[in-house]
């Protein structure tokens, strides 16, 4: 059985291999920054990402739409990219996480199983599926909530297309950090950013709309 220290050690361990590594490539990873988190909120999120495909290249915007708060309910992700050759490159997926543990006094954090399923269109086309952890902790105060969190993950990719690489197939290590901040405990307008390391490069800032979660805090407090 998997212990929450062996938990942490992995994903330390994923984190240090991932930022160690990364080979930038022609693709928008469709899950990265991956901005998934224990206690992420439900909504709409506006994101702008650069995913340093190149040096000043690579920018672009990225739209999410999340069902419930993680780690119920299903996330939908589309993404797209202007880079200077004027050459679009488009992604697309859909990200879930399962709940593993919730932080207690011997445990400072919640973790959630990550995953998902999304393709994306550059110099060729691409297939992954994401696998990893989530760790993260919710802080509030009077007038604030935010969440800093990690994350570690494999993907494993399919190639597809004329100009795909020589394999069919590869894998890539990834490693996020993030946080999430609102400056209201309904977290009806929350500030994220995130980045991500290792073989996926990227760095993302934008804010979310979350009205249900004003409309579960009044239902609450009643």
């Amino acid at each position: 059985m998997m212990t929450r220290t062996n938990v942490l050690r992995v994903c330390i361990a994923a984190a240090m291999f991932a930022g160690a590594t990364g080979e930038v490539n022609g693709q928008v990873p469709w899950e990265s920054p991956q901005l998934l988190a224990p206690a992420t909120a439900s909504g709409v999120s506006l994101m702008y990402v650069d995913y340093g495909l190149r040096p000043n290249d690579g920018t672009g915007m990225l739209l999410m739409w999340r069902r419930a708060d993680a780690p119920r309910g299903f996330g939908l992700r589309i993404a797209g990219t202007l880079p200077q050759e004027n050459d679009i490159r488009l992604s697309g997926g859909i990200d879930i996480a399962v709940p593993m543990y919730e932080h207690s006094v011997t445990f400072p954090l919640d973790v959630v199983w990550t995953s998902g399923f999304g393709a994306s269109y550059g110099d060729y086309y691409s297939a992954g599926l994401p696998v990893g952890v989530a760790a993260g902790r919710v802080f509030t105060g009077d007038n604030v909530w935010f969440q800093p969190y990690t994350s570690a993950r494999v993907v494993l990719e399919g190639y597809f297309g004329a100009d795909r690489p020589d394999e069919s197939f590869g894998l890539a290590l990834a490693a996020d950090v993030g946080i999430d901040a609102s400056l209201h405990r309904s977290r009806v307008i929350i500030l994220r950013t995130a980045m991500s390391l290792g073989d996926r490069r990227a760095l993302s800032v934008g804010l979310q709309l979350s009205p249900g979660a004003a409309a579960t805090q009044r239902t609450a407090g009643m």
